[in-house]
């Protein structure tokens, strides 16, 4: 049996979060057909996580057993044969705040890789900014670890030092399938948002008027990442929950989203997506994906470029085509990502001694 520990997982109630942990796990059990795998999750939000067959830990303890329990983990981390730091983006130390909770729950984690023997792979991350004399630290321990998989082309760059930094897509990306199931398309765009600097954007609201008629959809609605009240905000005219905008079989849509996994997973669901990016993810994402020219700044696009964007996909066949084309040129480097990530996990747990 081979035993697996995901670190710095944080809540399924985020929804791109939460696909992120799913799909190390597939990865873990994918790296070993032939054996039998026992993962445990060490996650902000466990009981989130508790529709996965794998033993959670609390990486925010509130109480006594909890926090002996996380100690223990962290501490017997050379047992395990494979340790996997979960995509995503939070080793980011850009403003105080971030720099505060990255440190109380996310380096502790990294810390501890440092006793895995070099088990240790982290899956295609966004790393950075790396602010208030975080960079040599951060490079420093990352730089102990078997691999370190990023999804842009910046954190590569403040990552240069390290040896160890592979650039891949994100797992979305790698591990999604993107399935058209009609050709006709639904004429009323869907718009998801989240707050960004303290609210939507100004950029974002303008859009939406610009629009006009439109639905929205929550991607997000736990602690600090609760989308609910800036979707409320637009004005949209109905909410979609992830049954009707998600479901097998439904019409295509326009999506505009902010956050990246809800453009990743619409883009999943047979839908047209335009990426509002306020982080070097999303950019590094779709242009992964050869769709580089549906990706904007959230707070300096230019409403009248994607208004028409969408515009056109809603009416234009030629367009849409043309769309799927580009993600399809890119699905063989795709493909190749990842068998490159699957075998890196096998080969680091094979080099345990």
């Amino acid at each position: 049996m081979k035993s697996v520990l995901i670190l710095h997982a944080y809540s399924s109630r985020n929804r791109g979060d939460g696909l992120l942990v799913e799909y190390a796990v597939r990865l873990a059990q994918e790296a070993f057909p032939a054996e039998s795998v026992s993962v445990t999750v060490v996650a902000r939000d466990c009981d989130s996580f508790s529709h996965l067959d794998v033993e959670l830990v609390d990486a925010l303890p509130r109480g006594l057993s909890e926090l002996a329990a996380y100690a223990r983990t962290l501490k017997r981390i050379a047992n395990f044969d494979l340790i996997l730091g979960v995509g995503g983006g939070y080793l980011r130390f850009g403003t105080p705040t971030e720099a505060m909770k990255a440190a109380v729950v996310h380096l502790p984690q990294l810390l501890a890789t440092r006793r895995s023997s070099g088990q240790a792979v982290y899956l295609p991350q966004s790393v950075g900014p790396l602010r208030f004399g975080t960079r040599p630290i951060v490079q420093h321990l990352l730089g102990r670890t078997r691999q370190v998989f990023v999804r842009d082309d910046r954190s590569a760059s403040d990552l240069t030092p390290c040896d160890n930094v592979v650039r891949e897509p994100d797992l979305a990306i790698v591990l999604g399938e993107f399935r058209r199931t009609s050709e006709s398309i639904d004429p009323v765009p869907v718009l998801t948002v989240r707050s960004v600097g303290g609210g939507v954007p100004h950029q974002v609201r303008s859009l939406a008027s610009a629009i006009g008629v439109f639905d929205g959809y929550v991607q997000s609605s736990v602690g600090g990442n609760d989308d609910r009240e800036a979707m409320r905000s637009l004005g949209a005219r109905q909410l979609l929950d992830e049954s009707e905008l998600m479901a097998a079989g439904a019409a295509p849509r326009v999506v505009i989203a902010v956050r990246l996994h809800a453009a990743l997973i619409a883009l999943h669901n047979g839908h047209f997506v335009i990426h509002l990016a306020y982080e070097r993810k999303g950019f590094g994402a779709f242009e992964d994906l050869g769709l580089l020219e549906y990706v904007h700044p959230v707070g300096t696009f230019a409403v009248s470029e994607v208004r028409e964007q969408a515009q056109k996909l809603v009416t234009d066949t030629r367009a849409r085509q043309e769309y799927d084309g580009l993600i399809q040129d890119r699905s063989e480097r795709l493909a190749g990502a990842r068998d490159r990530i699957v075998g890196a996990l096998r080969s680091t747990a094979g080099a345990r001694t």
